[in-house]
């Protein structure tokens, strides 16, 4: 003899209401210096990625607005441009933890698809120059270090 449970409880769905406002308030009120010192890049380079990485663009669902294009870039820089925490970045903006987790990770793909062919030789991960580049950035004090991005 089987017994069948019914859920007589209805479900709902719902979103944790969350109150970053560094995107939509601080920035917008502040000068470009302000927006440099948060994204280590002026907003022409920020407009450049925001132009260049459209793949990261999300869809409306019927029950929550995506995060725009440019708060998701925002929140990658602003990840990796610090050492702070995802929970305190995600306090910053608005999102949850493993949402700039998420975002993060989506954001280091997309730039690598984009950039990879443009900006790295083909033969840029050979054991032969990772070694080579490891040991000059020991060489003047950085060790552990692959490479270097100057804006």
């Amino acid at each position: 003899m089987t017994t069948n449970w019914i859920c007589t409880k209805a479900r709902s769905v719902w979103m944790l209401k969350r109150y970053g406002t560094f995107w939509e308030k601080d920035i917008p009120e502040n000068n470009d210096e302000f927006f440099k010192e948060s994204f280590r890049m002026e907003k022409r380079t920020f407009s450049f990625l925001v132009d260049r990485l459209g793949v990261l663009r999300k869809k409306d669902t019927n029950w929550r607005n995506a995060i725009p294009l440019e708060k998701r870039i925002a929140i990658a820089l602003c990840t990796l441009g610090s050492s702070a925490e995802y929970r305190s970045i995600g306090r910053l903006f608005g999102v949850a933890q493993n949402t700039v987790c998420k975002i993060l990770h989506e954001f280091c793909r997309a730039l690598i698809f984009e950039f990879a062919s443009e900006f790295m030789s083909p033969d840029y991960l050979s054991p032969e120059k990772v070694d080579e580049c490891v040991k000059g950035f020991e060489a003047i004090g950085f060790p552990q270090c692959l490479g270097a991005i100057d804006v």
